[in-house]
């Protein structure tokens, strides 16, 4: 299994923290790519995985100390986590990911269509 983290900034502050866990089987060579220049649908794209599918699933956590720490949180501020499963063609779990993010921080709008 590979873990990846990612972390975004905005004015050299971090506002969320992304864990990517992938299957070693899914991609063997992910080991060789440097993953803070690619996002992981590029890195997909160019091993022509094709990601057909996702399924989010957002929660408001208080957040364990260490990420809370790792962000910067104030007490009082939620988290917002986002976990997420990426599905081939075929059904299959090709990736999972969890976000936490910080309300304070941020906003969401969602639109939907037929």
């Amino acid at each position: 299994m590979f873990y990846l983290r990612h972390f975004t900034t905005i004015a050299d502050e971090i506002v969320s923290i992304e864990d990517f866990f992938i299957p070693k089987n899914v991609l063997p060579e992910l080991g060789a790519v440097n993953s803070s220049v690619f996002t992981m649908r590029d890195i997909f794209a160019f091993y022509e995985i094709e990601l057909d599918s996702m399924q989010q699933t957002m929660e408001i956590v208080s957040g364990e100390p260490k990420v809370r720490k790792s962000l910067d949180v104030p007490d009082g501020v939620a988290l917002i986590m986002l976990t997420c499963d990426y599905h081939d063609k075929n059904g299959c779990i090709i990736a999972h990911s969890r976000s936490f993010i910080r309300s304070d921080k941020s906003s969401f709008s969602i639109k939907l269509h037929d």
